[in-house]
């Protein structure tokens, strides 16, 4: 915890580095068991691994404990499972895709927009890897019911509304409208800079 004298600090947000130790892995609490034990067992193995994508969420005046990780992963989706309206083309049976795995904050940080900050992370990076291959078609994810309205504010389309086996609904946004989205607040920030 901080000293007296000390000003807090800013919380970090980086790529998992592999090879370090992340404290906070085995104590990490989001409120939900599937992610909890993912992380508890399986965090550390896959941010060691070269298919996935994780940036972590740190907080330096907790000994850079981990609260908080979105992982992302290329994945091809089934054409059929896509909204129609987003392509006025046809698409080939399976579509590539920048998935995202999981996101979570531990439940003494959550509300404060960490979230947010997270998603923003696994969007630029979807960003990065259509700018390089350009056949990626956007981004997916499984949302539980409780967070559908939490992804909608981001511009996801709920494409199936009846949760599967998981609990989970599917949502997409297209690489086009998430680029388009990332023109304007490149451009509102330059207009604000000014």
């Amino acid at each position: 915890m901080l000293q007296d004298n000390t000003e807090p600090q800013p919380f970090v947000i980086e790529t998992f580095q592999k090879g370090k130790s992340y404290k906070g892995l085995k104590t990490f609490d989001c409120g939900d068991k599937v992610i909890n034990d993912y992380v508890k067992s399986n965090l550390k193995r896959d941010g060691e691994r070269d298919n996935k994508k994780i940036f972590v969420l740190l907080d330096p005046n907790c000994e850079e404990q981990l609260v908080g990780f979105v992982s992302a992963h290329l994945h091809l989706t089934g054409k059929d499972e896509l909204p129609g309206e987003a392509f006025p083309y046809s698409l080939p049976k399976a579509v590539p895709v920048v998935k995202i795995s999981m996101i979570a904050v531990t439940n003494d940080y959550q509300k404060d927009g960490w979230g947010t900050q997270l998603l923003g992370m696994a969007l630029d990076h979807a960003l990065d890897i259509a700018s390089i291959a350009n056949d990626i078609k956007g981004v997916a994810l499984d949302a539980k019911e409780d967070v559908v309205k939490f992804y909608e504010r981001h511009r996801f389309t709920l494409v199936e509304a009846t949760p599967d086996e998981n609990g989970t609904c599917f949502m997409f946004l297209s690489i086009r409208e998430l680029q388009a989205l990332d023109a304007k607040r490149k451009q509102f920030e330059q207009q604000s800079a000014v």
